[in-house]
C-alpha cells in the first residue's frame, strides 16, 4: 500500500519529516524519528506505509515530532483503521464527533447522564425533521 493511495495520516507525516517544518528544523531520518519517539524503526517505518496507528501514545510522539496536532492525528489515525478494519460505509458511523468538547464530556458523564444527553439531542432532531416537513 503506497501512503499516497490509502493514508492521509502517513502522508502528513511524511510531508514534516521530509521537511524543515518538523521540531528539528530539518528533515529527519527514519531511524532519527524511532529514536525520538520511542518505538522501533519498524514500527514507525509501518505507520509511514499507511499501515493503522494503533496507540495514542505513539501517535502523540509522532505528532509532537512532526509539530502537528496530536487530537486532529489521532482522530485521522481512528478513522483511518474503522475504513480499513470495516470499510468507509461503516467507519463514517463509528468517526467521533468534531467537537473535541463534546468527546470530552461525554467521557465524564454517568450512563444516567449520557441516556438524558441522548434523549435530548434525539429530541432536537426529531424536532428539526418535524419542522423541515412542513408540520409546525
Amino acid at each position: 500500500m503506497k501512503p499516497s493511495d490509502k493514508s492521509e495520516y502517513a502522508l502528513r507525516v511524511q510531508r514534516r519529516l521530509s521537511s524543515k517544518e518538523n521540531v528539528a528544523g530539518r528533515p529527519l531520518a527514519l531511524k532519527e524519528v524511532a529514536k525520538r519517539v520511542g518505538y522501533s524503526y519498524e514500527h514507525v517505518r509501518q505507520a509511514l506505509l499507511g499501515r493503522p496507528v494503533g496507540s495514542r501514545r505513539f501517535n502523540d510522539e509522532l505528532a509532537k515530532i512532526c509539530a502537528l496536532d496530536a487530537d486532529e492525528m489521532w482522530r485521522l489515525a481512528s478513522k483511518e483503521k474503522a475504513v480499513q478494519r470495516y470499510g468507509s460505509e461503516v467507519a463514517r458511523t463509528l468517526t467521533p464527533p468534531p467537537d473535541r468538547r463534546m468527546v470530552t464530556v461525554w467521557e465524564r458523564l454517568t450512563e444516567s447522564e449520557r441516556l438524558q444527553v441522548l434523549a435530548i439531542a434525539e429530541g432536537l432532531v426529531a424536532r428539526r425533521q418535524h419542522r423541515r416537513s412542513g408540520r409546525r
